[in-house]
């Protein structure tokens, strides 16, 4: 994120008065602090989403002395890290083929 960015997210900055009141993070005082880090947090999420680099995805394969085990493990964390989609809890479900798609 550049300064040039911050134009995306200027609305969600907190006041300059939000600030953690209480040493415990679950005290009622640090309401007002928790809910701006949390605006600010999806605001960022979603103005700067993961970049997808589907090069490294699509470059990664199966080395010579590689066992078959090992690449899958290897392939599933490259596309975990670079598609910019989280490994789904049911791959191969309907809700997971997005994820499952990239792995072929």
């Amino acid at each position: 994120m550049a300064a040039s960015d911050i134009p995306k997210i200027h609305d969600k900055l907190p006041d300059a008065n939000v600030r953690l009141r209480h040493e415990a993070w679950d005290n009622i005082a640090n309401d007002n602090y928790k809910n701006a880090v949390i605006v600010l947090t999806d605001a960022i999420k979603k103005e700067f989403p993961k970049k997808i680099n589907m090069t490294i995805i699509y470059t990664c394969k199966q080395k010579a002395d590689e066992t078959t085990d090992a690449f899958i493990e290897r392939v599933t964390e490259v596309v975990t890290k670079y598609s910019g989609v989280q490994k789904p809890t049911d791959v191969g479900q309907e809700s997971g083929r997005l994820w499952s798609v990239m792995l072929l």
